[in-house]
């Protein structure tokens, strides 16, 4: 996941070694809180997700999870917003 810290305007994903058989994945954003603050829903082709979410500025300044949900795997990563 890049740039980190962002600006907010666009975050770049890319995750391997996924389930073949997984078609989708989600992605949701959470603040410290635990409030989901956005979510989008990925196609996947093959076992690698590599992919750009477009922010558009509207998440605030600070710092959140991001949590990325493919089938059975899960993986979360810190991501800042400046």
């Amino acid at each position: 996941m890049w740039p980190n810290p962002n600006r907010g305007d666009q975050l770049y994903l890319t995750i391997d070694q996924l389930n073949a058989d997984v078609t989708t994945a989600t992605v949701d954003i959470f603040d410290l809180y635990g409030k989901k603050v956005t979510s989008r829903t990925i196609a996947i082709n093959g076992s690698t997700l590599n992919t750009v979410i477009n922010l558009d500025g509207t998440i605030a300044s600070g710092m959140y999870l991001v949590n990325l949900t493919a089938g059975e795997q899960t993986f979360v990563q810190r991501l800042v917003i400046q």
